[in-house]
């Protein structure tokens, strides 16, 4: 259900031009684990993908590594 609420976004990723698991990764790391929270982040992604890479932290360059450190830690500090 997940994976098919996200491709639901794949124009918009592709009009954003950003890379798709930049984009794909913001959203997934707003919805903290709740389906709830994963409607809200989709949300703002439709209002503006630009505020959703914000509140993620992946908005500036350094993404690939925010991401990466974000992924190698623990459960509990995700």
């Amino acid at each position: 259900m997940v994976l098919r609420k996200l491709h639901g976004l794949d124009q918009l990723v592709a009009g954003s031009r950003q890379a798709p698991e930049r984009m794909f990764a913001a959203i997934v790391r707003l919805a903290q684990g709740r389906l709830d929270k994963l409607d809200d982040a989709m949300r703002l992604a439709n209002e503006d993908w630009r505020d959703l890479l914000v509140a993620a932290g992946f908005a500036n360059g350094d993404w690939p590594a925010r991401l990466t450190a974000w992924l190698d830690a623990p459960p509990q500090d995700r």
